[in-house]
């Protein structure tokens, strides 16, 4: 019988596999709509209603600089706006689009086609495994 800590390192190496696998799943459908993973996951995060665009380079743990490079393209493709928000002129707020809205469901959509976490599990297991997954989210694993 494995010890604890040989069975967290088997885990642990199951983990990073699975979000490996799940990162490269995300970046080909996200590819197929000609977006970037973050400008996916920027249409993602707008589909809960507008953010500002400090508020969402934080969300997705990235530059604000670049934050402003990924909206610029995709306002530029019609998929989101920028509009002040009503506490702050100097803050710019992003929205979605009807468009941007319609792109995300496809998107999603897709994703969930050979979705490398749900393939090969019983309904029963996706709801073990999701019931899981956010008691370590909820620790802050």
């Amino acid at each position: 019988m494995p010890t604890r800590q040989e069975s967290t390192f088997e885990l642990v190496k199951l983990v990073i596999r699975l979000g490996e696998r799940m990162r490269q799943h995300y970046a080909r459908r996200a590819d197929e709509f000609d977006l970037t993973p973050t400008q996916a996951q920027v249409l993602r995060e707008l589909t809960a209603g507008p953010a500002p665009m400090g508020e969402l380079a934080v969300r997705l743990s990235c530059d604000a600089s670049n934050m402003t490079g990924v909206s610029d393209r995709l306002e530029a493709r019609g998929l989101l706006e920028r509009l002040p928000s009503p506490g702050d002129r100097r803050v710019k707020v992003l929205s979605l689009t009807d468009d941007g809205r319609a792109l995300h469901r496809n998107l999603w959509t897709r994703l969930m086609e050979n979705s490398p976490v749900a393939e090969g599990l019983s309904e029963a297991e996706q709801e073990t495994l999701k019931t899981l997954l956010q008691k370590l989210e909820r620790t802050g694993a």
